[in-house]
């Protein structure tokens, strides 16, 4: 299965509206077996911070326990079953939240899982890829949490296969709508996998000035004014489909 860096990085632009993980996902909802209510963990070291997810979870028609530690988290986690989803802080304040959610995979945790900091990272967005979770820079955009308390895929693998699917959709409708080039796409698919200018342009192996350029031309197709905006509209678009 490629990632969405891979898939920047290869000339296999996706032009379907509706691919086969996204029919998965389907299955498993039209089965019945979904939760209808969500009920999540949120390991955040900040009070203000957490109390504002729970209130937007809460406003979505979801459920948040709270906790700040890596040892309240493991204590939660093992005295209920019936977690739909975790939001982690990377650093909490008795340990590393990537160290409690690879601890959590190993232990059979396969539910959907928002990993957040305060930073812009791509070696955290890395390992948080690596576990099927989708590392966020706080605050956390509504439809990164709308996402997590309406979908309850069964295993970790219809989350990643859904949300790559849906991306796939998004970016072939943008392409189609905004004109984009395909140096243009590969820019929006891997500033969406969590990687920064330098890095992008690494990968793609321009310089950054030329990577800027490119930027900027997306820009004036699109009318976002920063690559966050147009992340966040190709997500909720993605999320939306």
């Amino acid at each position: 299965m490629e990632t969405l860096s891979e898939l920047a990085g290869s000339r296999r632009i996706p032009c379907a509206k509706r691919a086969a993980g996204q029919d998965v996902y389907n299955n498993v909802a039209r089965e019945g077996r979904t939760a209808s209510h969500a009920s999540l963990l949120v390991l955040e070291s900040e009070a203000a911070h957490g109390f504002c997810l729970r209130q937007r979870i809460e406003c979505f028609g979801g459920a948040a326990t709270l906790v700040r530690t890596v040892r309240e988290g493991r204590e939660k986690l093992a005295s209920c079953a019936s977690w739909t989803g975790l939001i982690v802080d990377v650093r909490l304040n008795d340990g590393s939240g990537l160290d409690f959610l690879r601890e959590a995979r190993a232990n059979g945790v396969a539910v959907p899982v928002l990993m957040i900091g305060g930073l812009r990272d791509n070696t955290l967005a890395h390992a948080a890829f690596v576990m099927d979770a989708l590392y966020l820079v706080k605050p956390v955009d509504d439809v990164c949490v709308e996402w997590l308390v309406q979908h309850d895929p069964i295993t970790a693998k219809a989350v990643s296969v859904d949300m790559r699917s849906r991306v796939q959709s998004a970016i072939a409708d943008w392409s189609v709508r905004f004109g984009l080039s395909e140096a243009e796409i590969s820019i929006l698919l891997l500033a969406a996998d969590g990687h920064d200018r330098p890095a992008i342009a690494r990968i793609r192996g321009s310089s950054e000035a030329t990577v800027k350029n490119q930027i900027s031309a997306l820009f004036q197709k699109t009318r976002y004014s920063c690559m966050r905006e147009a992340v966040v509209r190709l997500l909720r678009d993605a999320l939306r489909s």
